[in-house]
């Protein structure tokens, strides 16, 4: 919720001396604790240390779109709405990553710290008293304020050149379209493999704004 603290998501396991341990989403272990029977192995998940090369280190986002692919013997995109679930905490590890992250570096994203200022107080019904107390999302954060008061002004700049829309057109997804059926696996259904039907849409999609762009 806004302006309250995140939740821990940790999961606490109970040791065989009746101990209680507390692991973290950002350990290795947690998927395979989480889903062990997607894991039967305790295979290790992302971690901070993890790394692609000696200097860059492989982020949630890479690490989960890489698994989510389908590969021979993948067996992740089998387990139908187990899989699903795993998908759902998997995108909320990545945003809780990155909000965690943007609070982290509060200074040194307030490096423009007047105007940021000036936005908050505006924001907060020019209450000076809550100035300090809120984490600042910059614009490059998706779905914030700042990022979509910038799509907002970037609209406004399409009319001012083209005029105001005279289209309203929605773009829908059919589970049965054959780039979908094509690449389920045996036996699944368009709704076991929400991750095919977001790819494939998001195809399509781009298809139809440039066929409209062309037109344009």
């Amino acid at each position: 919720m806004p302006n309250e603290p995140a939740g821990h998501r940790d999961i606490v396991l109970r040791l065989r001396d009746n101990g209680l341990r507390r692991i973290s989403e950002l350990h290795r272990a947690y998927d395979s604790l989480q889903y062990p029977f997607l894991m039967p192995f305790a295979t290790d998940g992302w971690n901070l240390d993890l790394k692609m090369t000696s200097r860059y280190k492989i982020t949630q986002n890479q690490f989960y779109c890489f698994h989510f692919f389908t590969r021979l013997g993948n067996y992740l995109l089998q387990a139908r709405k187990l899989f699903q679930l795993y998908l759902v905490d998997a995108y909320a590890k990545i945003e809780s990553e990155r909000l965690q992250f943007l609070r982290r570096e509060q200074n040194r994203l307030h490096t423009d710290n007047y105007q940021n200022l000036k936005d908050t107080v505006v924001v907060r019904d020019g209450d000076p008293t809550n100035v300090g107390q809120q984490v600042i999302l910059p614009a490059t954060y998706c779905g914030g304020p700042r990022y979509m008061f910038e799509r907002q002004q970037d609209a406004m700049a399409y009319v001012r050149k083209y005029g105001c829309p005279d289209m309203s057109i929605t773009v829908t997804t059919n589970p049965n379209w054959k780039e979908i059926t094509d690449h389920l696996l045996e036996g699944q259904h368009p709704h076991d493999r929400p991750d095919l039907l977001v790819r494939v849409f998001r195809l399509k999609l781009k298809q139809t704004m440039h066929a409209l762009k062309m037109v344009v």
